[in-house]
Parts: C-alpha cells; structure tokens; sequence
C-alpha cells in the first residue's frame, strides 16, 4: 500500500549516473557552530555528499541538520562523528534516502513523510534512532537494507515496509532475529534528547544555549543586617569557608570576614568577623587565603596608602596573627590592592596606581619569589593586558596560568567587567584576553572575582546599587544516574565490537543512535568472561601476561 502512495511520487531519472568513483577513500568533514573550523569542510550533509566518491566517509559532528539528504547512489558511508548527529527533514518527502552499498550510522532522524527511503542494492542502516515520521523505512523496489541495532519509534503511520530488521527496538514489532518491542526510555523524547536512561550513567549534554556560565544567584546572607554589602569574595577549595569584606557599622570600618557552610551548594550559616586584622583602625579589604588555610593576604588602607600583607595562624578555625608587609611591592610610595596568589604562593599579582611604568592609572602588577621566606623580585606590569583604561582585581588561578581580572570601560565593554587571560607556561606572557559572560550581567557591574580551579564556580562581586557578592555555575555537558535502565542498552548487535562505548559497556554494543559512540549508556551487566582481564574480547598471552605481573599480590591485611 505505502509502495503505491509514493512510487509516482519519485522521478524517473533519480538514480542515473550519480555514481562518483576514486582511487582512494576520505573523510569528508560536516559541522556547524562550534564544530565549524578549518577541518570541517562543508555546512551541510548533502553539500558533502555531493563531492565525496566511493569508499569514502562523511563524517558528521554533532548538531541538528535541517535537510534532506540524499547519497544519490553512492556506496558511501555517512556517520556521526562519536556521537549522533540529527537529520530534521521539515516536513519533507523522504528525510534520508539511500541505494546500493551506502551506509548510515549514528543519526536521529525524524520529521518527515519517510524517515528513510531505500531503493536497490543493500544499503546498511545501523545504530540509527528513527523517530516522529509518517513511516519509518520504506523499501521502493529490490532494496534489501540491512538494518542493526536501531531503534523506532513513534512514527505514526508505521515503522518498516518490506524490511525487516535485526537486534533492534520496533514499537510496532517485527520478526528479525534479536528484536524488542518495548519502551525504549530515552531521556526526553519530547524534548528532543533520545539518550538511552541507565542506572549506570547516562550522557546528559548541555541544551542550545546552555554551555556557559549560569544566570547568578545572590548570597544576601553574606550581607550586614542594615544592608552593607559583603565583597571581594576568596574560597576554600572546598567551598565550605568563604573570605570577603564588609563594612562593620559599630566599628567604623571595613573588616574581613569568615562564613562558613555545611555543604558547597548550601547557604553559608555562619560568620566571624576578623578583627584581629583591624588593629590600626583603618579598613582591611581584599583577602586571599592559602589553600591550607593559614595565610591570609589582604589589603590594608593606610594614611599613605594602600599595602599588601599577610597574615597567619596555627590552626584552622584559631585566630589571625597579623605578620608580614610586602614593602618591596610598595616603593617609591606604590600603593597594592587585591593580592592574588598561585597555589605555591611563589608568584604574586596585584593592581596599583600611580607607579612608574603604569599603561593607565591603575595596572595590574606581577611578581616572583624562590620560596615563601623570601621576599618578591622580578616585579612587572603586566603589559600584555593593561591598558590606559583602569585594570583592576587581578584572579590568578592556582597553577598560574589562567588571569581572570576587572575592568573598566575595555575594549569597547562599558561599565566594569571581567575578563580572563592565559598562558602557556609561568615564564611565558598572557594572551587571548577574553570577555567573561555572566548572563544579563555583561557590560555592567562583575568584578573581583574568586574562580575555582576547575572554573565551574565563578564568584563575583556586583558593586552596583551595592547588591553584594553573587556566584555562577558553568554549564557542560555531564554524565548522570537515572532510576531506570533502557533495554537497549546491550541489546544491540552482538558481533559489533563495542569497546568505542564507555566502560561498562557489558561486552555489546547499545541499540540506537549513541551505540558505539563515547556517549553511549552505560551497562549494568558485567564483561561476560573473566578470565579476559584486559577486557579485548579475547583471552590470550596478554591476560596472562597482566594476570603473572600481579603475580603473589596480596591485600594489606593478608598475614
């Protein structure tokens, strides 16, 4: 019935002399976004598809392709590149068609009269998610495609046509050999995520517009009871202690605080104020605590101007003991604010006014030393980022080689912003200056920053109308446990090598579009044979070779 709907829908001509032989076989590269460089040649699928020959691969990165591709008879293989890509066809005819020996593999496809149409030959459709079509696969002629480990679904009018298919899901059924028919659980079909759920680990990547850093949330509890604002935030590594400034009403002045929370995402509960560091009477602002927790660099206001020092302590959670001043950072009446440190505390940055050799009032400095014992040398502007606008609060990441610092009115960027430098080495210059982008909080008020090490958490400081102190999230693409795990994850063709899906992949390969890729979900069953300790599908010398080099190994508390 369905072959009578269409047949007089195809052109006569459709498959004439549109077979394209080479020497040898490419790889032809297809992205778009942020795949869209040097090496990945073409935009679209099709404009590929139109230049490679036989034998070779187009290789598709990640992505929606709204088209219609067509291997125009072509023995070709057409592939995601370690993950799915998505053929959105918009409603059109056929959303992929195929003949002869071309070969389709890790796709969504979905939005079309056919998902796929075959004509002659054996064309070979595996690992591919078939999905919101009129019909799923429809043979036109003497095609006989081989079908594995694929999965359809929710097409409305029917799966296959004068095809069958093996070890893969079928909502409607179908006879082949290794086939299911149930609920194949994907993550949100709605939403257009057909990740297989596991219990084991699913691949949940970050939606359109989500990698980046998150909209802020405001720490109001780190702010005064009569609404001065907390700033100039510095963590523990853990997250569980925070060090900012404050003005402290009954005092008169700006004082350093410590607040403390029970879990790294939880509010902060409880908080000390130093006052063992206002000894002079004047404001102490600006702490950078050690990643032991005790050495505290800060920044004092002196009647002559400001001066990095440091502080220290016995004991975490004892009292602060004011001990040193940089005087060598501060020569020739140079004043130092916002001391930040790298893991070592060897190399120094800082910003300061009105010293020799600054690009504009205020300029970001650098310094280093041998040890902590000895004092900074080697002090330079860091020429490579200042300019004669007003660089400020300086951030410098633990091994020293990412720069995230203030500024005002850069680059065109109105207002103060922060913005993030890097090198490659300790001795080298930084470059890439870039902007850092908080959501609805660009080319305004983000400054004096505290980023952790693996930049995922990014806490500023928003100086306009005094709001306090806010903290970020970096999006990105995650693995995540779900209460349930789909059944064609190891469902998938059984003589397929599955070592390309992440471990535990159970020794077979998923069903589906991820099958085969680094996105796959992860098994619940076990590698089938224990005695393949490399886990190469094979037991040979190699095992052997593993098992006598652990030879007599025995657990501590083995007499």
């Amino acid at each position: 019935m369905v072959k009578h709907i269409i047949t007089r829908w195809i052109m006569a001509g459709l498959m004439a002399g549109l077979v394209c032989v080479s020497a040898g076989a490419d790889i032809i590269r297809v992205g778009q976004g942020e795949f869209c460089h040097p090496s990945y040649c073409y935009h679209t699928i099709q404009e590929a598809i139109q230049e490679a020959h036989e034998g070779d691969t187009v290789l598709v990165a990640p992505g929606v392709y709204y088209e219609e591709v067509d291997f125009l008879g072509k023995a070709i293989t057409v592939r995601g590149d370690n993950s799915a890509a998505t053929v959105n066809g918009g409603g059109g005819f056929a959303v992929v068609t195929m003949s002869e020996e071309g070969i389709l593999q890790n796709f969504v496809i979905t939005n079309g009269t056919l998902g796929i149409l075959c004509f002659d030959g054996t064309p070979k459709v595996n690992q591919v998610t078939v999905v919101y079509n009129a019909f799923g696969l429809v043979v036109l002629g003497d095609g006989n495609p081989q079908i594995n480990s694929c999965i359809f679904r929710y097409n409305s009018n029917g799966d296959l046509d004068g095809a069958d298919a093996h070890y893969s899901c079928i909502q409607e059924g179908n006879p082949g050999e290794g086939n299911i028919c149930m609920n194949p659980l994907f993550a949100d079909a709605e939403g257009g995520d057909y990740h297989l759920r596991s219990r084991m680990g699913r691949f949940n990547p970050a939606g359109p517009g989500e990698q980046g850093w998150s909209e802020p949330v405001w720490l109001n509890e780190l702010n005064g009871v009569e609404g001065h604002a907390a700033a100039s935030p510095c963590l523990s590594p853990d997250r569980l202690t925070i060090y900012f400034n404050r003005y402290i009403p009954e005092l008169g002045y700006d004082c350093i605080v410590e607040a403390c929370r029970e879990t790294p995402e939880g509010p902060f509960t409880s908080e000390r104020v130093l006052t063992e560091l206002s000894t002079t009477g004047y404001h102490v602002s600006a702490p950078w605590v050690s990643e032991d927790g005790l050495r505290l660099y800060y920044k004092e206001n002196l009647a002559d101007g400001n001066q990095i020092k440091m502080a220290q302590r016995a004991g975490v959670g004892e009292t602060w003991t004011p001990a040193h001043t940089f005087y060598e950072l501060h020569t020739n009446g140079a004043r130092g604010t916002a001391p930040s440190l790298t893991a070592d505390e060897l190399t120094i940055v800082w910003h300061s006014g009105n010293r020799p050799g600054s690009a504009g009032e205020i300029d970001l400095w650098l310094a280093t030393r041998l040890s902590r014992n000895e004092p900074f040398g080697n002090i330079r502007p860091i020429d490579e980022v200042n300019t004669s606008n007003n660089d400020i609060s300086p951030y410098l990441l633990a091994d020293g080689l990412t720069l995230y610092f203030s500024a005002v009115d850069r680059n065109g960027y109105s207002g103060i912003n922060t913005f993030k430098a890097t090198r490659s080495s300790l001795v080298d210059t930084f470059g890439n200056v870039q902007l850092v982008e908080i959501p609805g909080y660009s080319e305004k008020d983000v400054s004096n920053c505290w980023v952790s090490s693996n930049e995922k958490y990014f806490y500023f400081e928003k100086q306009e109308s005094g709001q306090g102190i806010f903290v970020s999230y970096y999006y990105e693409d995650q693995w995540v446990l779900d209460d349930e795990t789909s059944p064609c994850i190891d469902g998938g063709d059984p003589t397929t090598n599955p070592m390309d899906e992440p471990s535990p992949n159970g020794a077979r390969v998923n069903m589906g579009a991820y099958g085969s890729t680094g996105q796959a979900g992860k098994s619940e069953k076990q590698w089938p044979n224990p005695c393949d300790i490399n886990q190469d599908g094979r037991v040979d010398i190699w095992d052997f070779a593993e098992m006598s080099g652990n030879w007599l190994w025995k657990a501590p508390w083995i007499e």
